[in-house]
């Protein structure tokens, strides 16, 4: 039984030695080109090492590819016909158990001897509900675990993708992806769905309640009640509030042009810039927030270089694991106070919940109130059409124009059996 083990590191390490113990398992495939194509796989994931969020992307979809082709299909990468990729779609659909984790880790550790591949890592991860964690309940979503539509559509987008590169490098003569027709026949149709993975308005404002009355006890969660402040008010993806290789998040981000407006400027999906709008009611928060900094100014100055998210102890900024468990805590506070007042419901979806729906939150909130073309142009989508997922009025008539709908006809006449 294989037991995957990660392959590929951050970009910016992908370049380093590899460890023996990641290098014996290379060589153990017993694939003679399992080097040159090991090297073929980096180079085509540092193409895109200055996209994180692609970056990310494509380097799940080519490792969980090469975890089948080398060690359960036994098979070099080049040597993939059409029919493979069918065996491999079937495979990863419904993933052995073993292949799936319930907690979220890292790919690589670091000591003395390098970087080293984490054992705890998976190529696939279910999310169970934090009451079924506790209780040690994971086992049923493991065996449960089925892959969605988008993931799937990730999938195809991202082995045609290499199996291009493949291509370009002459490494291979015949497309395998390309050659499989009608690919829609994997997926389901619906439709056009709209965004689900919102909070609630009691769970949102119990969120910032218990944040609030959290930090009276506990001053640094003054900064969680700013980070939910910003995901909120400007729509802001995670990667967005965390330093990369090319950009940190700095207080200069906040500016005032020469209308005395105020706006955030931040590198969103495809290193592409943008500067959103900023609230009032935000500019409250950020002097709250400086305030607890000691920060000598209210409000930033021009070009200002102290880290937006700086850490509690040492220097520099917060990363994203550690941006995830502050909001992770504010979201423990919610659950528990909405579980203790007989929202169970509320505290059940809750306990689901990522930092990501805040983001989605947020727009869903903005398109009912604002001109759809300023929500677009704030957080960053590059079509209309995706902020309009985000319009759920329709949806709303459609099913109240529902609610009277009757089982039996108004106007009709009953023939009573007596009559007969």
């Amino acid at each position: 039984m294989h037991i995957p083990i990660p392959l590929f590191d951050q970009p910016q390490y992908l370049n380093e030695p590899l460890h023996p113990s990641l290098k014996s398992h290379l060589m153990d495939t017993g694939i003679d080109s399992i080097e040159h194509e090991f090297e073929l796989c980096k180079s085509f994931l540092l193409n895109y090492r200055s996209s994180p969020d692609t970056y990310n992307a494509y380097r799940r979809e080519i490792e969980r590819l090469c975890q089948w082709a080398w060690w359960v299909n036994q098979s070099s990468l080049c040597s993939l016909t059409r029919n493979h990729i069918l065996n491999y779609i079937d495979f990863i659909t419904r993933p052995p158990t073993h292949w799936i984790a319930t907690q979220s880790s890292p790919r690589f550790t670091a000591d003395i001897t390098g970087r080293i591949p984490n054992s705890k890592w998976r190529p696939f991860l279910v999310r169970p509900k934090k009451i079924d964690l506790k209780k040690g309940h994971t086992q049923t979503h493991v065996a449960n675990y089925t892959m969605t539509d988008s993931t799937l559509r990730s999938l195809f987008a991202g082995i045609s993708t290499f199996f291009t590169y493949l291509q370009q490098e002459q490494m291979i003569h015949h497309h395998p992806v390309q050659s499989i027709r009608q690919k829609s026949r994997f997926f389901k149709k619906t439709q056009v769905k709209r965004i689900s993975r919102t909070l609630s308005p009691l769970q949102w404002s119990t969120i910032l309640r218990c944040t609030q009355q959290h930090a009276t006890l506990h001053p640094h969660f003054n900064r969680h009640r700013f980070i939910l402040s910003m995901f909120y008010l400007l729509g802001l993806r995670i990667s967005e509030l965390v330093p990369t290789h090319r950009h940190t998040p700095v207080m200069g981000d906040f500016f005032k042009d020469q209308h005395h407006l105020w706006w955030f400027t931040t590198i969103g999906k495809g290193y592409k810039e943008r500067e959103i709008a900023v609230p009032d009611e935000l500019l409250r928060e950020l002097i709250q927030y400086r305030t607890y900094l000691g920060l000598s100014t209210r409000l930033p100055t021009r070009g200002e270089s102290t880290p937006l998210l700086p850490k509690i102890k040492g220097q520099g900024s917060i990363g994203l694991r550690q941006l995830r468990k502050m909001v992770q805590a504010s979201f423990d506070l919610a659950i528990e106070h909405l579980s203790h007042h007989a929202s169970i419901d509320e505290a059940d979806e809750l306990s689901v919940a990522t930092t990501h729906w805040l983001r989605h939150t947020a727009i869903s909130v903005d398109v009912q109130h604002r001109p759809r073309t300023h929500v677009r142009d704030d957080v960053g989508h590059e079509n209309i059409a995706i902020t309009d997922l985000y319009v759920d009025i329709d949806r709303v008539a459609r099913h109240q124009s529902a609610q009277h709908k009757s089982l039996m006809p108004q106007d009709s006449t009953c023939i009573d059996d007596a009559d007969e």
